[in-house]
């Protein structure tokens, strides 16, 4: 089973992240987590295999939530779900410590493949995975 922490700022995100997330097998959500407050303490104590960041306004909280999972939680595979990243703030996340940044829009099946598919990269030591 993949434990994973949701963090989000909102509860429209969350509810939806939630959902899609409950629908792919192998997959357990272990704690959801404000991305308005420090997330280091509650990823450090779950450790999860995956952690979903919901982009949040400003992106400047992103990228700390980000740093913070990755320092609490060095093993963990970060994927990054955001509305429109252009390239230059893109390129920021994946320097932060994201697996992959993927649009935050899509479907479940094609989240349960990303999903798959950094889990597999991570834990080969591949190159970070970078879903468009």
């Amino acid at each position: 089973m993949t434990s994973v922490v949701i963090v989000a700022d909102s509860g429209p995100e969350m509810a939806r992240l939630t959902t899609s997330v409950k629908q792919i097998r192998g997959m357990e959500i272990v704690r959801h987590a404000s991305g308005r407050t420090s997330v280091a303490r509650i990823v450090a104590a779950h450790a999860p295999s995956l952690v979903l960041i919901y982009e949040m306004s400003p992106r400047r909280l992103t990228l700390e939530r980000l740093a913070e999972v990755r320092a609490a939680s060095p093993y963990s595979s970060i994927v990054v779900l955001a509305a429109d990243p252009g390239a230059r703030w893109l390129m920021r996340a994946l320097r932060s410590g994201a697996s992959a940044v993927v649009p935050g829009e899509l479907s479940v099946a094609a989240l349960a493949t990303v999903l798959q598919e950094v889990l597999t990269s991570d834990a080969a030591g591949a190159v970070p995975a970078l879903a468009a």
